[in-house]
């Protein structure tokens, strides 16, 4: 306990840098999209845009956009973001968090907006038990979870409900919702081998690139069509405009020699990056910009409560928000590696970064935060209410 506090202390001058404009009331819309990486948005392959709903929304939309967000899962791959996000917090150094403590007392964004009065919902494309996602909405302070049990299989794309079906059903019931609120969507669409049914196919794709690049291409298409719908049914219903809504990757799509090979494909040696990094975009953000340099996906956690003027909240996290000038210009991975600009920065620093992998890795194994005062009060266990009818 005595290394985590001291760790804590230590980052105190990364905290989060409170908003001068007074109280949040925006509901939340939290969208964690299969394996979109950055080098997608406005790019175009043989004259068309890849993800041309997306790159009007940052064109037309007051937006903070970062594009070199470093992905830090691992073993726990897609569910790893929903902790780093929910939590702010890294997931465990060896087997899947969601697995191993998915009955801890975590701080979390739902408890810190319940303390605001919202309600929280997530909806994903299958069933409760993948990634054991039924009883780590419970820990992460959801009121309920919509899924495979409880929404239309009328459409399947690939591993679940297609995307596509998944945002048209929500918009039907988020309109219902009890206003502020805040909702987790997890798209699945995307997810490799990336196949889209051909009649769902928009983005016509030359058939000598890259098989592989070609169908990943495609599938990024299909899922920035349906981002784009729901964002129309959102507006249709009145809820665009009081809503922040947040779109990101949950990791990169492919692995060190795919990059490579994509590099020598005709098509994609001029957008592709080999770093993976995917995008962190806030619509309807109370500060907006574009942040160039690269960032941890540890650093959303604290940035979101930043934005939602949270910074009251018992923890904030184990990165730095993007509205703290003080912030570092680089982010660790799961290896211990730096990406970014180090060349000004000491080595202490550094050394602080990886170090919170391991701080981390001690708060989950030790369930911290069943130790901090006042912590039962916020982050009390609930029953969440895992619907069984359509």
């Amino acid at each position: 306990m005595n290394k985590i506090e001291s760790w804590l202390n230590d980052n105190g001058r990364d905290r989060v840098s409170k908003i001068k404009d007074g109280k949040f009331s925006k509901n939340v819309i939290l969208i964690i999209v299969e394996s979109f990486e950055s080098f997608t948005i406005d790019s175009k392959i043989n004259g068309k845009e890849i993800t041309p709903c997306i790159n009007r929304l940052l064109k037309n939309e007051k937006c903070l956009y970062a594009s070199k967000v470093l992905p830090q899962i691992k073993d726990g791959r897609s569910s790893d973001i929903q902790v780093i996000i929910n939590t702010g917090l890294l997931p465990i150094n060896s087997c899947a968090t969601c697995f191993r403590y998915p009955h801890n007392n975590y701080f979390s964004l739902a408890k810190a907006l319940k303390n605001k009065g919202y309600n929280s919902h997530t909806f994903i494309s299958n069933k409760p038990s993948f990634w054991n996602q039924g009883e780590m909405t419970k820990a992460y302070g959801y009121d309920d979870l919509y899924s495979q049990e409880n929404l239309l299989q009328n459409d399947i794309v690939g591993m679940g409900i297609s995307d596509s079906s998944l945002f048209v059903q929500s918009a039907r019931i988020i309109k219902k919702f009890r206003q502020p609120f805040f909702t987790q969507m997890v798209t699945l669409s995307s997810h490799t081998p990336f196949i889209i049914p051909e009649n769902k196919i928009k983005l016509k794709l030359p058939k000598d690139s890259t098989i592989k690049l070609f169908d990943y291409l495609t599938s990024i298409n299909y899922v920035d069509n349906a981002i784009g719908e729901f964002i129309e049914n959102l507006k249709k219903e009145g809820l665009f405009n009081n809503s922040m809504i947040i779109i990101t990757g949950d990791h990169n799509a492919f692995i060190t020699k795919e990059y490579e090979q994509f590099s020598k494909d005709k098509y994609g040696k001029d957008f592709t990056s080999k770093y993976g990094y995917v995008p962190l975009i806030v619509i309807n953000a109370p500060k907006t910009f574009q942040y160039d340099n690269v960032i941890g996906q540890i650093d959303i956690y604290p940035t979101l409560i930043d934005l939602m003027n949270l910074t009251d909240y018992n923890f904030m996290g184990l990165g730095t928000s993007l509205l703290n000038k003080k912030k570092p210009s680089f982010a660790i991975n799961s290896r211990f590696k730096a990406f970014g600009d180090t060349s000004k920065v000491i080595k202490k620093d550094i050394n602080h970064k990886i170090s919170a992998w391991e701080i981390s890795d001690l708060m989950i194994k030790t369930n911290y935060f069943n130790y901090i005062p006042n912590s039962r009060s916020t982050s009390l266990k609930r029953n969440v209410q895992i619907l069984m009818t359509p």
